[in-house]
């Protein structure tokens, strides 16, 4: 449970430091989420010898090598440095222009209504639709019964349901 509210407490920090790395912003969220997943499930190999961040920051190295690393055989483009190569083969795989900012409009409602949740929603609802686990991990994880974390999601679901309608009408008016 402790190890939850710190990956929660740095995901701004994390966001941070891939942005800072040149990567685009919906990117480096996803290796945020990807990050902060991989965390709570390898809770047990984390070993004090370095600081948390630390710890979380090689985490998303790791991804980011590893999301590059898929890409890489997607495009090559010559003579150009890594960061660079990287970008051009992430935009030619993206979609058009008018659907992505679409998509990224809707992203960017979803965070908002998200981050208007508890942590403790917030989290349960990312690792149960964003990062696809079961009932029975996510228990495990926030060291919760199974039922409870049914019911931890029916009130998630029912709050997040809430803030977006709310903010649906809120951008209406």
């Amino acid at each position: 449970m402790q190890l939850a509210k710190a990956v929660a407490a740095l995901t701004g920090p994390l966001h941070r430091f891939l942005l800072a790395r040149g990567l685009p912003p919906s990117l480096a969220e996803d290796l945020v989420q990807e990050t902060a997943a991989q965390a709570l499930a390898a809770e047990e190999t984390f070993r004090n010898e370095a600081a948390f961040f630390t710890w979380l920051c090689t985490i998303a190295r790791r991804k980011m090598a590893d999301h590059f690393r898929r890409q890489r055989g997607t495009r090559k483009v010559a003579s150009l440095d890594g960061t660079l190569r990287g970008r051009l083969v992430l935009y030619s795989t993206e979609r058009l222009p008018g659907e992505t900012v679409e998509h990224e409009e809707t992203r960017a409602f979803v965070r908002q209504c998200l981050s208007r949740l508890s942590d403790q929603y917030a989290l349960a609802l990312q690792l149960k639709y964003v990062e696809g686990w079961p009932v029975r991990r996510i228990a495990e994880t926030l060291g919760r019964s199974e039922s409870a974390t049914e019911s931890l999601l029916t009130r998630a679901r029912e709050r997040f349901r809430t803030i977006f309608l709310a903010s649906l009408q809120e951008g209406g008016e």
